[in-house]
């Protein structure tokens, strides 16, 4: 080999090796960011005849509780109906008012383009009747009345996700008629006749591949990012960013330039989605502290600079509020570190005095490997402690059996079914008390009581 192809073989592997790790960050920083736009996209664009009402600056209700069917999500919780808006604020602020919700728990989480949770909005907040709520972009704070309650947002995209606790299906209408009482309105409307909620930012609607694109499958990712940055931007604390970007062709103005890049450029990027996605496959097993068989991720709804965690909540759950309005104890193995399998049957006996130390509820849900639910005969995907019938035992303590076979009455209601194969359960903890928060609580374990 002569010196010219050494050296030219040197820098090719170079911008190879560069180009991944540039791209492992990028995945890892975007993947959040793209799935919401995604998100708002299929709500907005994807907002058909089938579709009730108006697509952009209104609340969508989910009429029913979730089901395997009628879930898109993962680890989609089934204690309450969801009420969500896809916000777009470039024409001015908006007012967000609320029916008064009585004795029944509800919570309006408001969240900006980068998953960060704004405010929460709800039963822990404000008590049962929200005030009328402004929801602005700072550059805006003049035209917002000084005596408001106001949200402020540096960016004009965001979302609203709305919870309200639901029981069976009895309940639904209730919870229907409150959902009906959720209403988004312009702040100066009576002074700006012009003013069109349904108008969305000029380009922000484009698919984020072209139908013609030319940018090979292995790199969608990063063609998709590059479509995203031109309405989400890296925050003002994440310009070096804007450097690495320009190192593999990506820019805020121009999106991703693949043409432009060196075959060696390419060819570390489509390495780095693949890597990119099993270390974050990783991840989701090593984050947080193992007690009994459960794990507390870490610091849900504020991520900060924290991107890896930010990026395991994107695929595991995006809307996953703050601790002070929910917790989220995940578990895959029973206490002894065995994978939870359907087969199995398992009981979690919270001794006397020790059920969650919640100021609203608590529920235990039932998923399938991949993080959906499961259809059972029942329909029943959760064990909850505001709207099922929990007995206690003889000594005081409370158990949640987990199997295939019903539970004799009269502990029917601590029942979970199962099905055959791997599953994993999430422990919902919501308004969690000081106990909770601080970690002196420690959730009960996860006791294999038959099977192998």
């Amino acid at each position: 080999m002569s010196m010219a192809e050494d050296i030219h073989q040197t820098v090719a592997q170079g911008q190879q090796d560069w180009a991944f790790s540039v791209g492992v960050q990028l995945v890892v920083w975007g993947l959040p960011i793209v799935e919401c736009w995604k998100y708002r996209l299929g709500k907005v664009v994807g907002h058909g005849a089938q579709a009730q009402g108006q697509a952009i600056n209104a609340f969508q209700h989910m009429r029913s509780l979730s089901t395997r069917a009628s879930s898109k999500f993962v680890n989609s919780a089934t204690d309450f109906l969801y009420s969500t808006a896809v916000l777009d604020l470039h024409q001015g602020p908006l007012v967000l008012t609320a029916p008064d919700f009585q004795e029944r728990w509800y919570g309006l989480q408001v969240l900006d383009p980068y998953m960060e949770t704004l405010a929460n909005l709800g039963t822990r907040t404000y008590g049962r009747q929200l005030p009328s709520v402004v929801i602005a972009n700072r550059r805006d704070q003049h035209r917002v009345p000084a005596q408001a309650t106001v949200i402020y947002s540096d960016s004009d995209f965001l979302y609203v996700v709305g919870r309200i606790a639901a029981g069976d299906h009895e309940d639904l209408s209730a919870v229907n008629a409150l959902q009906d009482g959720l209403r988004l309105t312009p702040l100066h409307g009576a002074d700006h006749p012009g003013f069109d909620l349904a108008q969305v930012t000029p380009g922000s609607c484009a698919p984020l591949r072209a139908g013609d694109s030319s940018c090979p499958a292995e790199l969608a990712f990063f063609e998709e990012l590059g479509a995203v940055l031109k309405f989400v931007p890296p925050s003002a604390s994440e310009g070096m960013l804007l450097g690495l970007m320009a190192d593999v062709g990506i820019s805020v103005e121009n999106g991703f330039a693949h043409q432009s890049l060196a075959p060696a450029v390419r060819e570390g990027l489509a390495r780095a989605v693949v890597q990119a996605t099993a270390i974050l496959q990783g991840k989701v097993f090593e984050r947080g502290e193992l007690n009994n068989g459960w794990k507390l991720p870490g610091a849900i709804g504020n991520y900060g600079h924290d991107y890896i965690l930010r990026a395991l909540v994107s695929l595991h759950g995006i809307w996953a509020n703050v601790a002070e309005e929910s917790l989220y104890f995940m578990a895959w193995t029973d206490c002894e570190g065995n994978l939870l399998h359907g087969d199995n049957q398992y009981e979690i006996r919270f001794e006397a005095g020790q059920l969650p130390p919640v100021e609203a509820f608590w529920s235990i849900s039932y998923y399938d490997d991949q993080g959906r639910l499961t259809d059972n005969p029942q329909d029943k995907y959760t064990v909850n402690s505001l709207y099922h019938q929990l007995q206690a035992n003889a000594d005081g303590s409370t158990s949640v059996f987990i199997g295939k076979a019903p539970v004799a009455p009269p502990f029917a209601g601590n029942w979970l079914p199962s099905h055959s194969g791997y599953f994993n359960l999430n422990l919902r903890c919501y308004n969690p008390g000081p106990a909770l928060l601080s970690g002196q609580y420690r959730v009960a374990p996860i006791v294999r009581i038959q099977g192998q």
